[in-house]
């Protein structure tokens, strides 16, 4: 996957196209830890990226209206949580299958990602808010300093916390 890439092209190991590859996977990077926790769990959740992509819709919306990003953000965090607790609840409590449950649910989440924006882009978020996705810090894109703080530190919870622990012997 890298060899045939540099060969055909000069431009593939230049660091633009590093950097650009590095912030656009860590978001992939981000869902493959959280669905590695489900999968030691003996669980799965298709719903995730959708899931994902409407907390972020909602969290633009807000910037956009006026609230100031960090009570964004942290209104996103708590409907995000909401989001996997009726994922959860739809699986545990009325014991549906958590492959069924978590597609129709990514179609739901789909849904209403199309419908709050119309298919159109969100734009307009405070300058300073763009720097989390768009920064770089050492020449290493901020997205993938996120998600390597993130791996680390589920990383420690997985490893040396009761929590984890628990997770694992239960998986």
């Amino acid at each position: 996957m890298i060899i045939v890439p540099t060969i055909v092209s000069p431009y593939f190991l230049s660091l633009y196209n590093i950097q650009a590859l590095l912030r656009d996977r860590a978001f992939n990077g981000i869902w493959a830890v959280v669905m590695s926790i489900l999968l030691i769990l003996g669980d799965l959740d298709l719903s995730i990226g959708k899931m994902g992509c409407l907390c972020g819709i909602l969290a633009g919306l807000m910037m956009t209206n006026g609230l100031p990003p960090v009570v964004a953000v942290l209104i996103t965090v708590a409907l995000g949580a909401f989001f996997g607790f009726i994922n959860g609840f739809l699986v545990t409590k009325l014991r549906l299958m958590a492959m069924i449950v978590t597609i129709g649910m990514k179609s739901v989440y789909a849904g209403i990602n199309i419908v709050l924006t119309k298919g159109v882009a969100v734009t307009g978020l405070p300058k300073g808010w763009l720097f989390i996705g768009q920064g770089f810090f050492l020449g290493i894109p901020i997205p993938f300093i996120i998600m390597l703080a993130f791996l680390a530190a589920v990383t420690f919870l997985m490893r040396f916390t009761r929590f984890g622990r628990y997770t694992y012997a239960v998986g």
